[in-house]
């Protein structure tokens, strides 16, 4: 798909639910944003501009998958419970800020916006999964990364007795008194995420990559991204710093 628009709307009609959803310039220029059959047109909140909305649209709906609206039938829809809409927000912005082609674009669209609601969650506590495991972050993911993670799991374990796997929404976390480092799977890699402040770890391969200015799930100012194991004593290594 071409560069579109990745939008997120609410309808009056169900106030309780937003829509994360995409579209292309061009049916925004015939149509806008409301074009669907429903009792009210719909209330643009937050629109964005970006290069590969697909990807973008297919992030949101798995980032907040535990909101999203079934119909009666079990049918998902692109629709999702009002409570994740100021995470939605940060993420776009998120993703804006680390350069991923994304241009918060609501202004042009002035008539027709609507603050964004002072919300807290509301959803359907029979959907909403409150407790994440490994196994969560695991659904999809091919043979090599999982066998990856496996390996850097068990080495991280090895550092400390008791620490403790804690696996949250967007990351595993491994814990001992704190959170001493985070790994976020995905399809080609992993990305591990250093609980250490900006200059305070010794590197001399230069293997971390500085995030303190950048916006990212795990803890810390450093992130190592991982597709192999050669590396693994020395980023053990650095781990163990935290200790």
């Amino acid at each position: 798909m071409a560069k579109g628009i990745v939008y997120i709307v609410r309808n009056p009609a169900f106030a309780h639910l937003i829509k994360i959803g995409l579209t292309t310039k061009s049916c925004v220029k015939d149509r806008g944003l409301d074009a669907s059959n429903v009792l009210e047109d719909y209330d643009i909140l937050y629109a964005y501009d970006c290069d590969n909305p697909e990807e973008i649209e297919s992030h949101l709906h798995e980032l907040f998958k535990i909101y999203r609206h079934y119909t009666a039938t079990g049918r998902q829809t692109e629709f999702f419970y009002i409570g994740c809409l100021a995470n939605a927000k940060t993420s776009l912005e998120m993703l804006k800020k680390a350069g991923n082609g994304v241009k918060d674009i609501t202004e042009e669209f002035k008539d027709k916006v609507e603050d964004a609601p002072e919300v807290t969650a509301v959803y359907d506590e029979e959907k909403v999964i409150t407790k994440y495991t490994e196994k969560d972050h695991l659904i999809g993911v091919p043979e090599n990364i999982t066998n990856l993670y496996e390996q850097f799991k068990s080495a991280i374990l090895k550092l400390s007795n008791g620490i403790e796997i804690t696996p949250r929404k967007l990351y595993v976390g491994f814990k001992l008194k704190s959170n001493i480092c985070d790994i976020q799977i995905q399809q080609k890699q992993l990305k591990i995420f250093i609980n250490a402040r900006k200059g305070t770890l010794n590197d001399p391969k230069n293997l971390c990559r500085d995030i303190s200015e950048t916006g990212h799930w795990g803890n810390g100012d450093y992130q190592i991204p991982v597709n192999d194991d050669k590396n693994i004593d020395y980023i053990m290594s650095l781990i163990k710093q935290v200790l």
